[in-house]
């Protein structure tokens, strides 16, 4: 709360409908102030607070440490959704992080081949890109990683992506309560702890959900119907697998939870996702018959 009122670079200010004498502060609406505010949670969830070695790569100087191992702009994202829509994602065996192999938080990432994401690396090879640091004076669509659309003449944020980037730290619960907008959230092979926070995975628009190759652990929360991919493989998950709700149209496509701890039976968990594709679950506790 203090950084976004008294330590954003960009002075933006609420706008109460009331004009301020003397006010030398950006007045923005109170979608844009909260869109700012939850992006700089993320930040400081995810590293951005502590020593300078508390994280591999810390959010605010990667855009100058890499050059852009995912592009962030709009072409790219429309790429990857329709991707998603044509083309399916097969899955690759994966070392687990067990107790042995894994033993600090900070070890190194998990290098997966994954036909998916070289596929985005190919091209944010050729695109120009001009990310800027998190937190910066930036508009937030700017930063690295983050990519917006215009909707009511705003910009929003629809997609996240700082995969593969060493990062330590938690998901935080306000990402599911002030990014009402955002379809994709890719935040693949860090070293995140701590659980998924239940507001993320309700959210309205949510299209497609990377949380693969990480610590996460707690249960797998209830899913909007319009989440059509969620990978959750090689995390410390357990419990059960999420349960529609009977009489809901739920879109889900693709579900990996490979290399976790789930268990119960699958066949009374999975009734209601009609349009399963891939259900991927090797290396769990799963127990009863296949339906």
């Amino acid at each position: 709360y203090q950084w976004i009122t008294t330590g954003d670079e960009a002075n933006l200010e609420l706008d109460v409908g009331q004009p301020r004498q003397g006010n030398h502060r950006k007045v923005v609406s109170e979608r844009r102030y909260i869109q700012r505010f939850v992006l700089g949670v993320l930040y400081f969830a995810m590293g951005g607070k502590g020593s300078e070695n508390h994280n591999a790569r810390r959010l605010r100087d990667v855009a100058q440490q890499s050059k852009a191992m995912k592009a962030t702009s709009l072409s790219l994202y429309r790429a990857k959704k329709n991707r998603m829509l044509q083309e399916e994602r097969l899955p690759d065996a994966e070392l687990p992080k067990d107790e042995e192999t894994y033993s600090e938080p900070n070890s190194s990432p998990i290098t997966v081949s994954d036909p998916f994401h070289n596929f985005l690396l190919t091209l944010s090879a050729s695109v120009s890109t001009d990310d800027k640091p998190f937190i910066s004076a930036h508009h937030e669509c700017q930063w690295y990683g983050i990519t917006c659309e215009s909707r009511s003449s705003e910009e929003v944020v629809v997609a996240i992506d700082l995969s593969n980037l060493g990062l330590v730290g938690t998901i935080p619960e306000e990402i599911g309560i002030g990014l009402e907008a955002i379809e994709d959230l890719t935040l693949y092979n860090n070293d995140l702890f701590g659980t998924i926070p239940p507001s993320l995975m309700t959210l309205p628009n949510l299209f497609y959900v990377d949380l693969g190759s990480n610590y996460l652990v707690g249960s797998i929360p209830p899913i909007s119907t319009t989440l059509q991919y969620l990978y959750l493989n090689t995390n410390r998950l357990t419990g059960r697998l999420p349960r529609g709700k009977n009489g809901l149209d739920y879109k889900l496509k693709h579900l990996w939870a490979q290399q976790c701890q789930l268990t119960g039976r699958l066949s009374d968990r999975i009734d209601n996702f009609e349009n399963l594709e891939q259900l991927v679950l090797y290396e769990n506790r799963i127990s009863g018959t296949i339906p």
